[in-house]
């Protein structure tokens, strides 16, 4: 056999023997890529599993919490009142800056918070505000009385020497009293008397001392709220 076929013969096994192991080479290394390629691809759909699950969870959580807020007597509806009270953002969920402020502000019968003792906590708040509701009212009353008696002082002490006189501004149906001398005070004598608009008086309105003017008219004096006067010059 000549020599040369030899030789193409042999470049040709050898060849041949070089493409099978780059081939093999090769589709080792795709099935290898393609491989990491599934890991990655199975990763990146868990991963998004994992997100879209979490969401759905504080989705859910967050409807739940807007729920149990609605309900005014979840335990979680509770403490946001006691937090609303406190100053603290009403989350309905008890936390370091709800605890601060209660003890900041209720340390003599609470230091918590919890299912246990929120009915008791809200109790005393509401025992607080009315409280406060009540001296506010009673400081506004009672300032407006001092108002009211110190101008009845005043429209008598003006009127009194007849250089000024008031003049009612509405028309007003006014109730009769008579003075009292054994008692001190004024007796209601279970009549009224109407006096129109634009009525002048002078040197003969009293203070009455409880907020009140009387208009003398003889021995009956008749109340009129001072508010209803306006005084003017002669």
């Amino acid at each position: 056999m000549n020599k040369n076929y030899l030789l193409i013969g042999g470049l040709a096994l050898v060849g041949t023997g070089a493409y099978f192991l780059y081939k093999k080479d090769k589709d080792s290394k795709d099935a290898e890529a393609d491989k990491n390629k599934t890991a990655e691809e199975i990763l990146a759909k868990q991963v998004e599993a994992q997100e879209k699950n979490a969401a759905k969870i504080i989705a859910e959580q967050k409807y739940q919490s807007s729920i149990d807020l609605q309900n005014k007597n979840s335990y979680a509806a509770k403490v946001a009142r006691v937090q609303l009270y406190l100053g603290v953002t009403p989350t309905g969920k008890v936390g370091a800056n709800t605890i601060k402020a209660l003890v900041t502000m209720m340390s003599t019968k609470f230091d918590s918070i919890n299912e246990g003792n929120v009915d008791a906590i809200l109790t005393e708040i509401d025992a607080r505000k009315k409280s406060a509701s009540d001296l506010s009212q009673k400081t506004t009353t009672t300032s407006a009385l001092q108002e009211k008696i110190a101008f009845a002082k005043k429209l008598e002490t003006l009127t009194s020497d007849g250089s000024k006189y008031a003049e009612l501004l509405n028309n007003v149906s006014a109730p009769a009293y008579a003075f009292d001398s054994l008692t001190g005070s004024y007796k209601y004598l279970g009549n009224k008397k109407s006096f129109s608009k634009g009525s002048q008086f002078k040197r003969n309105l009293v203070s009455r001392g409880n907020g009140e003017i009387l208009i003398k008219d003889g021995s009956t004096r008749y109340a009129v709220d001072p508010n209803n006067f306006i005084v003017k010059s002669n």
